[in-house]
């Protein structure tokens, strides 16, 4: 799997839809000073890759955006990924978050997009699938996903 693309839409720290990050052909590396999202950043791939988890979370929500919800409001949380495994392919998981009148936020259903390109057509797929696929247990195993201890 080679990841292409990477877009953040209100993941924790990652405020709006203007989070994308893209990648060229060799070694990336990630650097940053403290509180500039580079944990955030592999803890959102990390969501993405992980299909055991069956809902959104709350505390995955931008605490920006969460905080300028008017009543009524609903809000997308995803994460995007376009990469290269025996073609073209590209996953996003998401679900939405609705601000209601008492206060409090109604969450709403998960949900995992899937595409992949077979020659020049590009198709819907099970994302969840898809992932599984690409992204195996044996290979989940090795992942660098351990944090900073």
């Amino acid at each position: 799997m080679i990841i292409k693309e990477i877009k953040i839409k209100n993941f924790r720290s990652y405020y709006g839809d203007n989070n994308r990050f893209e990648f060229s052909d060799g070694l990336t590396v990630i650097i940053g000073d403290n509180g500039d999202g580079k944990t955030t950043f592999f803890e959102a791939l990390q969501w993405l890759l992980d299909t055991t988890k069956d809902r959104g979370l709350m505390e995955q929500m931008s605490e920006m955006r969460r905080s300028q919800m008017e009543v009524g409001d609903v809000e997308e949380i995803s994460v995007y990924m376009k990469f290269d495994h025996d073609g073209e392919k590209s996953v996003e998981k998401s679900f939405t978050i609705e601000k209601l009148e008492n206060g409090s936020f109604k969450i709403g259903q998960l949900v995992y997009r899937g595409y992949e390109t077979n020659g020049i057509e590009r198709e819907a797929v099970n994302g969840k699938a898809l992932i599984e696929r690409c992204y195996d247990a044996f290979i989940q195993k090795f992942s660098m996903f351990k944090g900073e201890s």
